[in-house]
């Protein structure tokens, strides 16, 4: 999770979706996986995989509706419009 936060940081997006994506899939109930989605959508957008993005905050909306990282997917989804 650091990892992914401290590549996306230093504007290191292409790791930073590699290492955060990696920690989604291997541990999918990880309490910090929200906040890892949300600079993973984040990451995409610097990117500039916008659809990835959306995918990306919209996917936490669904699964984590009651999170702040549902709240800060929710504006980053309307920034992207």
């Amino acid at each position: 999770y650091w990892s992914g936060n401290s590549k996306y940081a230093n504007k290191a997006y292409a790791g930073a979706i590699s290492q955060l994506q990696t920690l989604i899939k291997n541990y999918p109930d990880h309490p910090r996986v929200p906040a890892a989605m949300v600079t993973l959508g984040n990451a995409q957008l610097e990117s500039g995989s916008k659809a990835a993005a959306k995918k990306t905050f919209s996917e936490i909306i669904a699964k984590y509706p009651d999170t702040d990282a549902a709240k800060d997917a929710q504006q980053f989804l309307a920034a992207t419009k």
